[in-house]
């Protein structure tokens, strides 16, 4: 075709007929060129401009048929001796891609194109994240030394990297550095890595998204100070110049679509959002919100809706957003959400808009219908999509979002209980008719209910046999509830994977899908059960599992199990172990005991814990036949299991209860009281030593029956009684015993002592032979009869004493002291004076002072004529002793008041401190003031050396008493600030003491003796009791200390005692004060009752004011 052919018909065309002309002379010119049969380009250059030309013809529309010649080309201009640079080079092969239509070809070169840009070094995959990483993931190209290469970088900054400029990028960075992030994590979740080192990625993303996000704040805000700049200098002359300049050298942060990509990333590959970024997302998310948001008077414009990944980090980071959540909203989300992102972003939206505070059934409808509408619009996004749908999720799938999604939906449906009684209701209605008469909220449920159950078994579908598998395993029994139809089909594909499952997967298929026992039970069975069952695996589930498996499991291991397999397994299904077939257990059980000889006391005793538990029933029928051969057969078995031979001595029953579990003393218990008093006790009969050691020892196991008790009363103490009534004369004489060890026996077997005739029937003590009613008397009789010396009735007396404050102290024990301590008080002349002391003593402890009330005379003169002859410390103790009866001791008064004045010089600590005890329980009286007097000069003179604990007794007693001697209690005071500075060895009730009584007194009290006594009750406020918590809080407000660290340890456990709020009136109002008193936030469930009690209180005075106001306006 010759040029002048085509130009003589375009004279006299209109422009348009002569261009439609021109294109068709041209079409038919490129078509008529034979682009393969055409000399190739000698030198790269030509190369590169041979296929530019063949780009820019394909962009005008002309059809280029050339696969090879633009395969040939492309490999040619991939020469790294070109001279040309690599990124032109790059970008050009890059854009001749499209000309070929084969993708393997187009994969080819790609391939090619990565090898020409290097993959060893920091240039290579710079370049590589600049403009090959899209299409190796579009190509579906890893290379495990780029992914290396790219992990080992430590930022992606352009402008911090080794290269400050790459050719074919916008100048300044910004741009390349949101390119860079999101081509590097694109290829890093496409890459075969991702699934073998994701939290290497990870971890190496992280600082990278750190890094990018600092960057596009500092962008944002030299934007802002611009933006301030420009407004404050657009007054002056050149404003406009200024503008201009800060334009230029301020560049744009990333634009919304872009920082969405980056925020699919994240997502995707699971990076947090950190927290720093929160303002600036806020300010992204509000702007977004505020472009469709109409000025005042206008209407109609469309609200705009922050983009989806800004939304799923709203609502992960708790960022308030003006849009509501409506239905416009989510059907917004999911169909511009990238399609990866699909279940974050449902996720997101769920959380956010679930119902919390509302009725049981109207949180599960509402629920129901937010699920119900998410789940309709993914599904027609999926189906919008249609065939693309392995392209439009690369490098994940669509199964993978499918099956994220069912996981989180159905936990969001059925992770509360009272989410899923409510389905379960109903779910167990079945007939029609109960259907169709449910009304209101029921209907409704069961329609939402059906609704998204069809909508699971259509997502179902879409899920792999891999995922098929996971969800299977995790959600069955959940999905059972909430969709039994999902849960069939899911069981129906799962039947076909069976013979791939592990022995394990199969116990938790069958654990979370009862119905499936029989599949499962097949496939076991096709193996060697023995063999191919694990019984650690099988231990771990089988508490819950359906008991044919269980009984098929144990059946086939139940041969070749020893003791400590036994065990195990019976210890695995005793929390189940009513439901356990009678004669599995029977078989169990004979197969412990046949191993039994092979096992040592340890695990015998871990077989008798474990058998205890099959002692109890709960769900078990009351009348079912089988229940007492069951129980009868364990406890056959437990007998057998309990070794007792071994026990014929003191020291083999203490070794032996030294590693017997205590629990099961109620189930063997009598077996081994059984062998004690058979094998143990009679040798002992005869050894007081023994007998003692024996008793604590069975008394601490709680293994000391009546039986023994009776056998011991019998076989000692009747000893004893007879020795002493018949004056026999024994070979191990009676007097040889020490009474401290007799009288530590006789208690002990007098502590819980019961009355049973039919162990006493039979039994005589003494040669009376008058049946035995009660031990304690008995015993506490012999040995008053066998040691009646004075001093023997002494130590009696003081050891019943001390048995007082004790559980077992009885009836008994007092009568028996009772009149121990009369006939002690008859012969009280006969007693030295630290006798009489140690008397007086008992006396106080008991409370027996009406014993000597009667016989005033003579207990009188024996007092006056030991304290008398008595020293300063006995004098002491039988003042502290009297001052225990008001009464008695204001008969003595100036008597005992004389002689203490006379010994006050030479008192002890410890006896002064114990004075200025006894006192605080009397009456104020001149003489006591004179006492105590002496005694503040004494201490005033030695207040250096006096304990701590005395210098407060004595403020305390001057408090009590309102007695003034500023000299003395600033003394005091300055004294203990010292020592407490020093060391703080207080107790708790003694710093309390000490602070109530500087309140008494009214006198300053140190501040920096406040402050440490406040900082000891902070240091063991873990131990006060509440009486102390509401003492410590008004001592707080007495003492003005301020509301220090101290009194906010102290105000805080008080709060914590909800109850005491509640219930003591005295600790709520001191709680109350300190509260009022430094404005400390009253707890919540508190402050209904208090604002409810203030109130009222209020109304009470108001009333009584206006009632007084009223009767003073009558009288006037």
């Amino acid at each position: 075709m010759h040029c002048e052919n085509i130009l003589d018909p375009l004279d006299g065309l209109t422009p348009g007929a002569e261009r439609d002309v021109i294109q068709n002379y041209l079409t038919e010119l490129v078509d008529r060129v034979d682009w393969a049969g055409s000399t190739l380009p000698t030198s790269v250059k030509l190369t590169l401009e041979r296929l530019t030309l063949l780009k820019e013809l394909s962009n005008c529309g002309f059809s280029i048929h050339a696969p090879e010649v633009v395969m040939t080309l492309g490999e040619k201009a991939l020469d790294l001796e070109s001279g040309c640079s690599m990124a032109s080079t790059l970008k050009c092969v890059t854009e001749a891609l499209p000309l070929l239509p084969d993708v393997e070809r187009r994969r080819k070169l790609v391939e090619c194109m990565i090898s020409y840009s290097g993959t060893r070094s920091t240039s290579s995959i710079i370049r590589f994240v600049a403009f090959l990483a899209p299409l190796s993931v579009a190509h579906g190209l890893s290379n495990s030394e780029l992914v290396q290469l790219l992990l080992k970088l430590q930022t992606l900054n352009p402008l911090k990297l080794r290269q400050n400029f790459i050719e074919g990028l916008p100048k300044g960075g910004d741009d390349a550095f949101t390119l860079f992030v999101i081509n590097a994590m694109n290829y890093l979740l496409a890459s075969g890595e991702w699934r073998t080192l994701t939290d290497r990625i990870r971890e190496t993303v992280t600082p990278w998204i750190h890094e990018y996000l600092n960057h596009v704040m500092n962008l944002s805000r030299r934007q802002k100070m611009k933006s301030e700049l420009i407004h404050v200098e657009c007054k002056e002359e050149n404003s406009a110049l200024h503008e201009g300049d800060l334009e230029e050298t301020i560049p744009d942060g990333p634009t919304p679509e872009r920082l969405e990509e980056v925020f699919s990333c994240l997502l995707r590959a699971g990076v947090k959002l950190p927290d720093f970024f929160a303002p600036e997302l806020t300010t992204r998310v509000r702007s977004t919100e505020g472009e469709g948001t109409p000025p005042s008077g206008e209407t109609g414009r469309k609200p705009h809706f922050p983009p989806p990944g800004h939304f799923v980090f709203c609502t992960k980071l708790d960022i308030a957003m003006e849009s509501p959540l409506s239905v416009e909203l989510l059907e917004y989300l999911l169909t511009t959400c990238d399609c990866r992102i699909l279940n974050f972003v449902i996720t997101a939206f769920l959380v956010s808009a679930k119902a919390k505070s509302l009725e049981s059934q109207l949180i599960v409808l509402t629920n129901l219908r937010l699920v119900c509408r998410a789940l309709n619009l993914l599904l027609q996004r999926i189906d919008e999509i249609g065939y693309e749908l392995s392209t439009a999720f690369y490098p994940s799938s669509v199964s993978s979002v499918v099956a994220n999604t069912v996981r989180f939906v159905v936990g969001f449906l059925t992770k509360q209980e009272r989410n899923q009684r409510t389905i379960e209701s109903l779910r167990k209605l079945h007939s029609e008719e109960e259907k169709e008469s449910m009304g209101g909220n029921d209907g409704k449920l069961l329609i939402e209910v059906t609704n998204v159950e069809n909508l699971l078994l259509r997502l179902l579908t879409y899920l792999s046999s891999a995922h098929t598998k996971d969800i299977g395993l995790l959600l069955l029994d959940r999905l059972t509830l909430l969709a039994p139809a999902a849960a069939d089909y899911l069981m129906l594909r799962l039947q076909n994977q069976l013979g791939k499952f592990t022995q394990v997967e199969l116990f938790y298929l069958v654990r979370k899908y009862p119905p499936a026992q029989d599949l499962v039970m097949n496939e076991l069975q096709k193996y060697d059960i023995a063999l191919s069952v694990d019984l650690n695996d099988f231990v771990r589930v089988a508490r819950s599992l359906p008991v044919a498996v269980s009984t098929m499991v144990i059946e086939a291991h139940l041969p070749n199990l020893n003791f400590q397999w036994c065990t195990r397994l019976l210890s695995a299904l005793a929390v189940r172990h009513e439901s356990l077939p009678t004669n599995l257990l029977v078989s169990m059980l004979g197969k412990l005991e046949e191993e039994a000889g092979n096992a040592t006391v340890m695990d015998r005793n871990v077989a008798l814990v474990v058998l205890q538990k099959y002692l109890h029933y709960e769900n078990f029928p009351t009348d079912d036949k089988e229940l007492p051969h069951r129980r009868r057969r364990v406890e056959q078995c437990c007998d057998r299991l309990l070794v007792l031979e071994e026990i014929e001595s003191l020291d083999s029953l203490s070794g032996f209860l030294l590693d017997f579990p205590g629990v099961l003393l109620d189930v063997v218990g009598d077996a081994i009281k059984e062998r004690v008093f058979s094998s143990v006790l009679p040798g002992l009969l005869a050894d007081l030593e023994g007998l003692l050691t024996l008793c604590r020892l069975l008394q601490k196991h709680k293994l000391l029956n009546d039986k023994m008790k009776l056998e011991i009363t019998e076989s000692f103490f009747g000893k004893l009684s007879r020795a002493e009534n018949n004056d026999e004369k024994l070979s191990s004489s009676p007097v040889s015993y020490p009474l401290g060890n007799v009288l530590a026996l006789a208690l002990l077997l007098s502590e819980g002592a019961s009355q049973k005739a039919s162990l006493c029937s039979k039994k005589r003590l003494g040669t009376d032979g008058a049946i035995h009613h009660q031990i304690a008397p008995r015993v506490l009789q012999v040995v008053r009869e066998r040691y009646s010396s004075l001093p023997e009735r002494l130590v009696i007396l003081s050891t019943l004493v001390e048995q007082k404050d004790m559980a077992g102290f009885a009836h008994t024990h007092a009568v028996v002291a009772e009149e121990v301590c009369t006939e002690l008080i008859k012969e009280c002349d006969k007693m030295t004076s630290s006798e009489f002391s140690k008397l007086l003593q008992c006396i106080s402890r008991l409370k027996f002072w009406h014993l000597v009330k009667p016989d005033s005379s003579q207990f009188g003169n024996v007092f006056q004529r030991t304290c008398r002859e008595a020293d300063a410390h006995s004098r002491c103790v039988a003042f502290r002793a009297l001052s225990s009866d008001l009464e008695l001791f204001c008969h003595y008064e100036s008597f005992m008041m004389s002689l203490l004045g006379e010994v006050v010089n030479v008192m002890s600590h410890e006896d002064m401190e114990m004075v200025l005890s006894a006192v605080l329980a009397l009456q104020l009286t001149e003489a006591l003031e004179s006492l105590l007097d002496a005694i503040g000069t004494r201490v005033l003179s030695m207040v250096d050396q006096c304990r701590r604990s005395t210098l407060i007794r004595v403020l305390q007693c001057h408090a009590a008493f309102g007695l003034r001697d500023d000299v003395l209690v600033l003394r005091l005071l300055t004294t203990l600030e010292e020592q407490c500075s020093r060391e703080m060895r207080l107790d708790i009730s003694q710093v309390l003491t000490l602070l109530q009584a500087s309140v008494d007194l009214d006198v300053p009290i140190p501040s920096k003796l406040a402050v440490n006594c406040f900082v000891c009750l902070e240091h063991h406020v873990d131990r006060m009791t509440m009486a102390q918590l509401g003492h410590a809080a008004r001592l707080a407000v007495e003492v003005e200390m301020g509301y220090t660290a101290s009194v906010h340890a102290v105000a805080m456990r008080a709060l914590e005692h909800r109850e005491a709020l509640r219930t003591n009136a005295t600790f709520r109002e001191s709680v109350e004060l300190l509260c009022d008193e430094f404005s400390v936030e009253i707890p919540w469930h508190m402050r209904p009752t208090v604002l409810r009690r203030r109130y009222q209180e209020e109304r009470l005075n108001d009333y009584i004011n206006k009632r007084r106001l009223a009767s003073l306006n009558g009288l006037n």
